[in-house]
């Protein structure tokens, strides 16, 4: 009897902290079929056209590795590398207009990038039409770095199963916090964030 209460009890435990978790866990926005069905590569290319894409798109970005670098296309047509930005704490997230999460999140961003002069916020969108995701930044207005993934290059380097995507980044290019999806308070996520990135 006492064996069984005693058993019952740790079920229940272990059934109220697993709740816990998931209700903890950060919320976010899976691809739109369109863009699964470009393939595992995250490309619209074929596996051929993208050598390194599928080998890139298994490996994971992780916590004390370099970031890999990348070149982007800004919204005012302009080039730019990820490495550019070394000697700031980078706050590097993938988003897209139809992603609600990735709209909430936005402001929460621009908070951080407002009170840390030694951050700089890297936007890449993901899966929109560049006409799409260059008016919905300038209706956003952030100085941000807004960056376009047109052929899912980027993407195929920080594969994630959803957006937002965000991977924090110190000075010296190596990753030091990850993590997929929003929270009510992600202003607080995100200043943990790049406080012990070092900024």
């Amino acid at each position: 009897m006492i064996r069984t209460a005693h058993s019952n009890a740790h079920r229940a435990l272990g059934l109220v902290l697993a709740l816990a978790l998931s209700l903890a866990a950060l919320a976010g926005c899976s691809a739109p079929a369109a863009e699964t069905d470009r393939g595992s590569a995250g490309s619209s290319g074929s596996a051929n056209e993208n050598g390194s894409a599928q080998a890139q798109k298994k490996a994971k970005v992780e916590e004390g590795v370099e970031a890999p670098d990348f070149e982007f296309e800004t919204m005012d047509g302009q080039t730019a590398e990820l490495s550019d930005y070394r000697g700031k704490v980078v706050v590097l997230t993938f988003w897209a207009t139809w992603c609600g999460y990735c709209m909430r999140d936005m402001p929460e961003l621009d908070k951080i990038d407002q009170a840390f002069d030694s951050v700089q916020i890297v936007a890449i969108n993901r899966g929109d039409r560049n006409a799409d995701a260059q008016a919905k930044a300038e209706e956003l207005g952030y100085d941000f770095a807004w960056g376009l993934d047109e052929d899912g290059a980027i993407e195929a380097l920080y594969p994630a199963s959803g957006i937002p995507y965000t991977v924090v980044i110190d000075e010296n290019g190596v990753v030091s916090t990850v993590f997929a999806g929003s929270a009510q308070d992600m202003y607080s996520y995100l200043e943990m964030a790049v406080t012990k990135a070092g900024a």
